[in-house]
């Protein structure tokens, strides 16, 4: 072999070298470039924070973002109303907060007088009270403003939750309990609590389910709905699920992580779905879209010598 055979090879090996040691280095070259410089003081917390969320901001707005598709006329249950939540201005002392507004024991046909029928329960479903009604099941209870000043709240927090399952805890001293019916008899005689309201099933639907745009154009012009429907705390579950695929409407019922199913439906089960006991949240499954490029998965497997 001659020194001009040898001096090509070692040239290029180096090129291949070099070319390979550029693919490499590219990326981190191009992120480098584009790294983005914070102005706001090292030493301030809250300054860089402003600052990050400004930069993100900033490369959301050069997204762009896909047209999102016109829903059907009828899809929601709310019908024309509820657009916008029923929000008291001022006072809003001892008032119930739901998803649909502000509900006030001391009027509430003021907020349930607008609800369809079908996402309300019927005089004859409640067990009417002096201090309003109950129904087995999802109901909102509230201290009184005495028994909160007086200090006897957990004492009462504590009578709630050995008559019935509390889901959760409101504003204003309200609660939200699960009650089975012969449990009914124990809540209404707990001192401290002054107002009972049933959790209507309307309070259980999201307000935007049937309305909101979305991207699949598929999915948009349908009449079936893709649910997330959740069951309250302690709920039998399989009985829940059995009682869902039985439905009219109701074509798929599939687990959802703890206590809740994803249900493909025809809008008009919605009201059915809500007024089981056990229903304590409905809405539409929302839809996902990437942001960063994907990468695909690789292996390294070394080369053929080794």
């Amino acid at each position: 072999m001659n020194a001009l055979s040898v001096s090509g090879a070692k040239c290029t090996r180096l090129l291949a070298a070099l070319g390979l040691a550029l693919l490499l280095a590219g990326p981190t070259v191009l992120l480098w470039a584009s790294r983005t410089e914070l102005t706001a003081p090292a030493d301030d917390d809250s300054a860089v924070l402003a600052e990050i969320q400004r930069l993100e901001m900033q490369q959301f707005e050069r997204l762009a973002r896909p047209f999102g598709h016109a829903r059907l006329d009828g899809l929601s249950p709310f019908g024309d109303r509820f657009l916008w939540p029923m929000l008291r201005e001022g006072d809003r002392a001892g008032l119930l907060v739901t998803q649909l507004g502000h509900l006030d024991p001391e009027q509430p046909e003021a907020l349930l007088g607008l609800l369809p029928d079908s996402l309300r329960y019927r005089a004859n479903e409640v067990t009417r009270l002096g201090r309003g009604g109950l129904v087995p099941g999802l109901n909102y209870v509230r201290l009184s403003p005495e028994a909160i000043a007086a200090g006897r709240a957990p004492e009462a927090q504590r009578a709630v939750q050995a008559a019935s399952r509390v889901q959760g805890y409101l504003p204003e001293g309200w609660m939200l309990t699960y009650v089975e019916p012969q449990g009914l008899g124990k809540l209404r005689q707990i001192r401290d609590l002054d107002q009972f309201q049933p959790m209507q099933p309307a309070f259980k639907i999201a307000r935007d389910l049937g309305r909101r745009p979305l991207i699949e154009r598929a999915r948009a012009t349908s009449p079936e709905l893709l649910l997330e429907v959740f069951a309250a705390a302690g709920a039998d579950l399989a009985q829940f699920r059995q009682d869902l695929a039985g439905i009219n409407g109701v074509s798929a019922v599939l687990d959802f992580g703890p206590n809740g199913y994803q249900v493909r439906a025809d809008s008009r089960a919605v009201p059915h779905i809500a007024r089981l006991r056990e229903t304590i949240n409905v809405e539409e499954n929302r839809e996902m879209m990437n942001f960063n490029a994907k990468n695909a998965p690789t292996l390294q497997a070394g080369n053929v010598e080794d």
